[in-house]
């Protein structure tokens, strides 16, 4: 088993820590693991991405040129990301900020309202929580409930106190994606 993805936002949405959260889930499931953090020099509203890749055997390189899923948690990031989706491949996208279009054919599309979906849960700052929760939901089902434990570990102290909102949107984004896939 291997599962890579590459989540891209904008500065301030949240993306490293998402990405972090995943990491941390596979890790505490015993799967080998690696997380790529990037991004632009622009302090808010730059560009941001991640790449995780977890495995039963050994990760050789963090770097994914065609990740096998892309987690795009704005409508700019889809025209850049979008075409280096490995055909067959997931885009999980947050249509809560305006409907987008792949382009592609040959890639399964999941639109996630996660903006309202965060709102529910109870703030629009949990929005990638929602979609790094739509992903898991998609691949790797089994790890939601490491994910909302690796929260502890992930989140600053002073944070701990936002665990419940944040949990309930990644299970929000799964149970989101899951009613996709039918």
């Amino acid at each position: 088993m291997r599962h890579n993805v590459l989540m891209s936002g904008l500065g301030g949405q949240g993306v490293l820590m998402a990405g972090q959260l995943l990491a941390q889930a596979a890790i505490e499931a015993g799967l080998e693991t690696s997380w790529f953090p990037s991004y632009s020099p622009e302090v808010r509203g730059g560009s941001v991405e991640c790449t995780l890749v977890v495995s039963d055997g050994r990760v050789g390189s963090p770097v994914v040129g065609r990740p096998q899923a892309a987690v795009l948690m704005a409508p700019v990031c889809v025209d850049q990301y979008a075409p280096k989706i490995e055909p067959g491949g997931i885009a999980v996208l947050n249509v809560g900020m305006g409907k987008v279009a792949v382009g592609r054919d040959d890639v399964r599309v999941v639109e996630v309202d996660a903006n309202a979906i965060a709102r529910e849960a109870g703030s629009e700052r949990v929005v990638n929580l929602v979609l790094a929760g739509a992903w898991l939901g998609l691949v790797m089902p089994e790890l939601i409930d490491k994910a909302v434990d690796a929260l502890a570990r992930v989140l600053p102290e002073r944070h701990h106190k936002l665990i419940p909102m944040n949990a309930a949107a990644l299970r929000a984004g799964a149970q989101a994606a899951e009613q996709q896939a039918g």
